[in-house]
């Protein structure tokens, strides 16, 4: 599997086209209203999911310097072998926490006083 992971000042565009682009599916969300992802016909609110991550945003920045990345697009791309595997959403979504995992062991660091510091996906949106 290859995986990049990069910050991007485009978040709407991000959003819009994994939601939009024929074939795409949303397959994970974290602390997104419901409303925003839209039951009937498996129709998603880009520009819904932008505005409520950028409320969130803002809250996380009371007092500090507006982030100019404000957005981690990650993209994952299994192996030919990893991918004929991958039968239904559910096997794309354990992929997905999987590779979560797995960052969260790798790209953990200490902070300047030593306390560990977490990508801490489970609380981000």
């Amino acid at each position: 599997m290859v995986a990049k992971a990069s910050s991007v000042s485009h978040g709407y565009n991000a959003i819009n086209y994994a939601v939009s682009k024929d074939g795409a599916k949303l397959l994970n969300t974290n602390l997104l209203p419901t409303e925003l992802l839209g039951a009937i016909d498996d129709i998603h609110d880009p520009e819904g999911i932008w505005r409520s991550m950028k409320r969130r945003i803002k809250e996380a920045n009371t007092g500090r310097r507006p982030l100019k990345n404000d957005v981690i697009r990650i993209e994952i791309a299994p192996s030919v072998e990893e991918a004929a595997t991958l039968k239904t959403d559910e096997d794309w979504n354990k992929l997905l926490q999987q590779w979560m995992a797995e960052m969260e062991k790798v790209a953990n660091k200490k902070d300047k006083k030593g306390k560990p510091k977490s990508l801490d996906f489970k609380n981000s949106q």
